[in-house]
Protein backbone atom coordinates (compact mmCIF):
# COMPACT_ATOMS: atom_id res chain seq x y z
CA UNK A 1 0.00 0.00 0.00
CA UNK A 2 1.62 3.26 -1.15
CA UNK A 3 -0.78 5.65 0.54
CA UNK A 4 -0.83 6.52 4.21
CA UNK A 5 -2.89 9.02 6.19
CA UNK A 6 -1.64 12.39 7.43
CA UNK A 7 0.21 12.44 10.73
CA UNK A 8 0.60 15.57 12.82
CA UNK A 9 -0.84 19.04 12.34
CA UNK A 10 1.36 20.12 9.40
CA UNK A 11 0.79 17.21 7.04
CA UNK A 12 -2.17 17.32 4.70
CA UNK A 13 -3.85 14.84 2.40
CA UNK A 14 -5.06 16.42 -0.84
CA UNK A 15 -7.46 15.13 -3.45
CA UNK A 16 -5.62 15.23 -6.78
CA UNK A 17 -7.43 17.13 -9.53
CA UNK A 18 -4.75 17.02 -12.24
CA UNK A 19 -1.13 15.97 -12.67
CA UNK A 20 1.00 16.93 -15.63
CA UNK A 21 3.27 14.59 -17.56
CA UNK A 22 6.95 15.59 -17.57
CA UNK A 23 9.94 14.07 -19.36
CA UNK A 24 11.48 13.64 -15.91
CA UNK A 25 8.93 10.87 -15.34
CA UNK A 26 10.63 8.86 -18.08
CA UNK A 27 14.02 9.46 -16.45
CA UNK A 28 12.61 8.06 -13.20
CA UNK A 29 11.27 4.95 -14.96
CA UNK A 30 14.66 4.45 -16.65
CA UNK A 31 16.44 4.79 -13.31
CA UNK A 32 18.44 7.87 -14.32
CA UNK A 33 17.79 9.65 -11.01
CA UNK A 34 18.38 6.74 -8.67
CA UNK A 35 16.31 7.56 -5.60
CA UNK A 36 13.52 5.51 -4.06
CA UNK A 37 13.13 1.91 -5.28
CA UNK A 38 9.95 1.01 -7.11
CA UNK A 39 7.05 0.69 -6.66
CA UNK A 40 6.84 4.48 -6.83
CA UNK A 41 3.90 6.70 -7.73
CA UNK A 42 5.09 9.21 -10.34
CA UNK A 43 3.81 12.76 -10.92
CA UNK A 44 5.19 16.09 -9.68
CA UNK A 45 3.03 18.68 -11.51
CA UNK A 46 0.06 18.53 -9.18
CA UNK A 47 -3.08 20.54 -8.57
CA UNK A 48 -5.49 19.31 -5.94
CA UNK A 49 -8.44 20.10 -3.68
CA UNK A 50 -8.36 20.71 0.08
CA UNK A 51 -11.22 21.47 2.44
CA UNK A 52 -9.31 24.44 3.84
CA UNK A 53 -8.29 26.23 0.62
CA UNK A 54 -10.36 24.71 -2.18
CA UNK A 55 -8.36 24.17 -5.38
CA UNK A 56 -4.61 24.38 -4.75
CA UNK A 57 -1.27 24.07 -6.45
CA UNK A 58 1.14 21.62 -4.79
CA UNK A 59 4.80 22.61 -4.79
CA UNK A 60 6.53 19.22 -4.95
CA UNK A 61 10.27 19.79 -4.25
CA UNK A 62 10.20 19.02 -0.52
CA UNK A 63 13.23 20.02 1.55
CA UNK A 64 14.40 19.49 5.09
CA UNK A 65 13.02 22.88 6.17
CA UNK A 66 16.12 23.76 8.16
CA UNK A 67 19.03 24.45 5.76
CA UNK A 68 19.85 27.80 4.14
CA UNK A 69 18.29 26.73 0.85
CA UNK A 70 14.95 25.89 2.46
CA UNK A 71 15.08 29.15 4.43
CA UNK A 72 15.37 30.98 1.11
CA UNK A 73 12.42 29.05 -0.39
CA UNK A 74 14.71 27.02 -2.66
CA UNK A 75 13.88 23.50 -1.49
CA UNK A 76 14.71 22.12 -4.94
CA UNK A 77 18.44 22.34 -4.13
CA UNK A 78 18.19 21.29 -0.49
CA UNK A 79 20.81 18.57 0.12
CA UNK A 80 18.04 16.43 1.62
CA UNK A 81 15.38 17.28 -0.96
CA UNK A 82 12.96 14.47 -1.80
CA UNK A 83 10.75 15.64 -4.65
CA UNK A 84 7.36 14.01 -5.00
CA UNK A 85 7.07 11.72 -8.00
CA UNK A 86 10.85 11.48 -8.36
CA UNK A 87 12.03 10.34 -4.93
CA UNK A 88 8.78 10.23 -2.95
CA UNK A 89 5.21 9.23 -3.75
CA UNK A 90 3.72 11.56 -6.37
CA UNK A 91 0.47 12.75 -7.87
CA UNK A 92 -0.61 10.04 -10.32
CA UNK A 93 -3.17 8.98 -7.74
CA UNK A 94 -6.55 9.98 -6.35
CA UNK A 95 -5.04 11.33 -3.15
CA UNK A 96 -1.58 12.56 -2.17
CA UNK A 97 0.16 13.13 1.15
CA UNK A 98 1.93 16.50 1.40
CA UNK A 99 4.41 16.69 4.30
CA UNK A 100 4.04 20.42 5.09
CA UNK A 101 1.26 22.93 4.53
CA UNK A 102 3.79 25.48 3.24
CA UNK A 103 3.78 23.56 -0.05
CA UNK A 104 0.09 24.29 -0.66
CA UNK A 105 -0.87 27.41 -2.68
CA UNK A 106 -4.48 28.41 -3.41
CA UNK A 107 -5.25 28.52 -7.14
CA UNK A 108 -8.07 31.01 -6.94
CA UNK A 109 -9.84 31.21 -10.30
CA UNK A 110 -7.11 29.42 -12.28
CA UNK A 111 -8.17 26.22 -14.01
CA UNK A 112 -6.61 23.26 -12.13
CA UNK A 113 -6.00 21.25 -15.30
CA UNK A 114 -4.37 24.10 -17.21
CA UNK A 115 -2.36 25.07 -14.13
CA UNK A 116 -0.80 21.68 -13.35
CA UNK A 117 2.37 22.14 -15.51
CA UNK A 118 3.14 25.49 -13.87
CA UNK A 119 4.91 23.73 -11.01
CA UNK A 120 7.69 22.33 -13.16
CA UNK A 121 7.91 23.69 -16.71
CA UNK A 122 6.25 26.95 -15.74
CA UNK A 123 8.55 27.75 -12.82
CA UNK A 124 11.70 26.59 -14.61
CA UNK A 125 11.06 28.87 -17.59
CA UNK A 126 9.99 31.72 -15.30
CA UNK A 127 13.30 31.64 -13.46
CA UNK A 128 15.25 31.66 -16.73
CA UNK A 129 13.35 34.68 -18.03
CA UNK A 130 13.70 36.46 -14.69
CA UNK A 131 17.48 36.14 -14.96
CA UNK A 132 17.42 37.72 -18.42
CA UNK A 133 15.09 40.64 -17.67
CA UNK A 134 17.71 43.04 -16.23
CA UNK A 135 19.58 42.84 -19.54
CA UNK A 136 16.61 43.36 -21.86
CA UNK A 137 15.42 46.81 -22.84
CA UNK A 138 13.14 48.16 -25.55
CA UNK A 139 14.82 47.55 -28.88
CA UNK A 140 16.77 44.54 -27.61
CA UNK A 141 16.20 41.08 -28.99
CA UNK A 142 15.96 37.79 -27.10
CA UNK A 143 16.45 34.36 -28.61
CA UNK A 144 14.66 31.32 -27.20
CA UNK A 145 16.21 28.03 -28.32
CA UNK A 146 13.62 25.27 -28.34
CA UNK A 147 9.87 25.79 -28.67
CA UNK A 148 8.68 22.82 -26.66
CA UNK A 149 6.95 23.15 -23.30
CA UNK A 150 9.64 25.21 -21.55
CA UNK A 151 10.34 27.38 -24.57
CA UNK A 152 6.67 28.20 -25.08
CA UNK A 153 6.38 29.29 -21.46
CA UNK A 154 9.47 31.46 -21.90
CA UNK A 155 8.02 33.18 -24.98
CA UNK A 156 4.86 34.09 -23.07
CA UNK A 157 6.80 35.35 -20.04
CA UNK A 158 9.06 37.49 -22.21
CA UNK A 159 6.00 38.94 -23.95
CA UNK A 160 4.33 39.72 -20.62
CA UNK A 161 7.36 41.00 -18.72
CA UNK A 162 9.62 42.72 -21.26
CA UNK A 163 9.61 45.01 -24.28
CA UNK A 164 12.19 42.89 -26.09
CA UNK A 165 11.66 41.49 -29.56
CA UNK A 166 11.35 37.72 -29.22
CA UNK A 167 12.85 35.28 -31.72
CA UNK A 168 12.57 31.48 -31.45
CA UNK A 169 14.90 28.86 -32.89
CA UNK A 170 13.46 25.39 -33.46
CA UNK A 171 13.71 23.01 -36.44
CA UNK A 172 10.06 21.95 -36.07
CA UNK A 173 7.77 24.13 -38.28
CA UNK A 174 4.70 23.33 -36.15
CA UNK A 175 6.41 24.52 -32.96
CA UNK A 176 7.60 27.65 -34.74
CA UNK A 177 4.02 28.37 -35.78
CA UNK A 178 2.89 27.98 -32.16
CA UNK A 179 5.65 30.34 -31.01
CA UNK A 180 4.42 33.01 -33.39
CA UNK A 181 0.87 32.61 -32.08
CA UNK A 182 1.88 33.15 -28.44
CA UNK A 183 4.15 36.17 -28.74
CA UNK A 184 7.26 35.58 -30.86
CA UNK A 185 7.89 38.02 -33.70
CA UNK A 186 10.08 35.57 -35.61
CA UNK A 187 10.51 31.79 -35.45
CA UNK A 188 12.62 29.54 -37.67
CA UNK A 189 15.24 26.83 -37.67
CA UNK A 190 18.34 28.07 -35.81
CA UNK A 191 20.35 28.16 -39.03
CA UNK A 192 17.86 30.59 -40.57
CA UNK A 193 17.99 33.15 -37.75
CA UNK A 194 19.51 36.57 -38.10
CA UNK A 195 21.17 38.07 -34.99
CA UNK A 196 22.49 39.78 -33.01
CA UNK A 197 20.75 38.96 -29.71
CA UNK A 198 21.17 40.42 -26.27
CA UNK A 199 19.98 37.32 -24.39
CA UNK A 200 19.82 33.66 -25.32
CA UNK A 201 17.65 31.21 -23.38
CA UNK A 202 18.67 27.66 -24.25
CA UNK A 203 16.06 25.03 -23.35
CA UNK A 204 17.41 22.21 -25.51
CA UNK A 205 20.88 21.73 -23.94
CA UNK A 206 22.64 21.86 -27.28
CA UNK A 207 20.30 19.42 -29.06
CA UNK A 208 20.12 21.91 -31.92
CA UNK A 209 23.78 22.77 -31.44
CA UNK A 210 24.86 22.00 -35.02
CA UNK A 211 22.24 24.30 -36.53
CA UNK A 212 22.87 26.94 -33.89
CA UNK A 213 26.62 26.90 -34.51
CA UNK A 214 25.95 27.37 -38.20
CA UNK A 215 23.68 30.32 -37.43
CA UNK A 216 26.34 31.90 -35.25
CA UNK A 217 29.00 31.60 -37.93
CA UNK A 218 26.69 32.81 -40.70
CA UNK A 219 25.08 35.76 -38.93
CA UNK A 220 27.70 36.64 -36.29
CA UNK A 221 25.26 36.51 -33.40
CA UNK A 222 26.35 38.63 -30.45
CA UNK A 223 25.59 36.18 -27.66
CA UNK A 224 25.93 38.31 -24.58
CA UNK A 225 23.90 36.43 -21.98
CA UNK A 226 23.28 32.71 -21.97
CA UNK A 227 20.60 32.43 -19.33
CA UNK A 228 19.34 28.87 -19.09
CA UNK A 229 20.97 25.56 -19.88
CA UNK A 230 19.22 22.33 -19.01
CA UNK A 231 21.16 19.54 -17.35
CA UNK A 232 23.00 17.45 -19.89
CA UNK A 233 25.70 18.28 -22.39
CA UNK A 234 25.81 22.04 -21.99
CA UNK A 235 26.73 23.63 -25.35
CA UNK A 236 29.16 26.13 -23.82
CA UNK A 237 32.08 25.00 -25.98
CA UNK A 238 30.02 25.60 -29.11
CA UNK A 239 29.04 29.10 -28.04
CA UNK A 240 32.16 30.68 -26.59
CA UNK A 241 33.86 31.10 -29.96
CA UNK A 242 31.10 33.37 -31.22
CA UNK A 243 31.91 36.51 -29.30
CA UNK A 244 34.63 36.99 -26.70
CA UNK A 245 32.44 39.45 -24.79
CA UNK A 246 29.73 36.83 -24.22
CA UNK A 247 28.88 36.51 -20.55
CA UNK A 248 27.43 33.37 -18.98
CA UNK A 249 25.13 34.70 -16.27
CA UNK A 250 23.52 31.40 -15.38
CA UNK A 251 24.32 27.86 -16.45
CA UNK A 252 23.61 24.29 -15.39
CA UNK A 253 27.03 24.19 -13.77
CA UNK A 254 26.16 26.87 -11.22
CA UNK A 255 24.61 26.24 -7.85
CA UNK A 256 20.85 26.65 -8.04
CA UNK A 257 20.72 27.37 -11.75
CA UNK A 258 18.16 24.71 -12.57
CA UNK A 259 15.75 24.87 -9.66
CA UNK A 260 12.22 26.10 -9.14
CA UNK A 261 12.08 28.36 -6.07
CA UNK A 262 8.94 28.09 -3.95
CA UNK A 263 8.99 31.88 -3.49
CA UNK A 264 8.19 32.36 -7.20
CA UNK A 265 4.91 30.41 -7.11
CA UNK A 266 2.75 33.43 -6.24
CA UNK A 267 4.35 35.54 -8.99
CA UNK A 268 3.84 32.79 -11.54
CA UNK A 269 0.16 32.48 -10.62
CA UNK A 270 -0.26 36.24 -10.92
CA UNK A 271 1.22 36.13 -14.42
CA UNK A 272 -1.20 33.37 -15.38
CA UNK A 273 -4.11 35.54 -14.26
CA UNK A 274 -2.65 38.48 -16.21
CA UNK A 275 -2.90 36.58 -19.45
CA UNK A 276 -0.22 33.92 -19.63
CA UNK A 277 -2.63 31.02 -19.33
CA UNK A 278 -1.71 29.12 -22.47
CA UNK A 279 -0.54 25.60 -21.72
CA UNK A 280 2.38 24.64 -23.97
CA UNK A 281 2.26 21.39 -25.86
CA UNK A 282 4.37 18.81 -24.04
CA UNK A 283 6.24 16.92 -26.78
Amino acid sequence: VLFRSAQGDDQVVVKVLACGVCFSDIHVVDGDFGGKPRPLTLGHEVTAFTEEHGNVFVYTPWGCGECRFCAAGSEMICPDSHEAGLFDQGGYAEYMLVPYRRYIFPLGDLDPIDSAPLGCGGLTAFRAVKQALPHLRKGHRALVLGAGGLGQYAVQYLALMSDAEIHVGDPDPAKCATALEIGASAAAAPGDLDGPYTAVLDFVAGQAGGQFQHAAAQHQLELVHLVKVRRGTAPLARLVFVQRSMRIIRSALEEGADHRPRRTVHRRAALARAGGRDVPERK
